[in-house]
């Protein structure tokens, strides 16, 4: 069995519209170096190529976004 760990952090960043927060969450990724992070933000609607290099530190392997559902309505 293999015993070596897997550390993935999930965060909800609410604020990568600001560079204080962009450098805030670069920094902890470069701190915890997690093989796998999830970042949620709701308030940017996409996240281009420029924004993703404001809060990823290098090298990041791979980069996937989905854009932001609007969910209307009751359940």
């Amino acid at each position: 069995m293999n015993n070596r760990k897997l550390p993935i952090l999930f965060w909800n960043v609410r604020g990568l519209g600001r560079s204080d927060k962009c450098n805030d969450v670069k920094l902890v990724l470069v701190l915890h170096k997690p093989t796998i992070a999830c970042l949620q933000e709701s308030k940017l609607a996409t996240i281009d190529h420029f924004k993703m290099l404001s809060f990823l530190p290098h090298p990041c392997t791979l980069f996937s976004s989905s854009p932001l559902v609007v969910l209307l309505g009751g359940w």
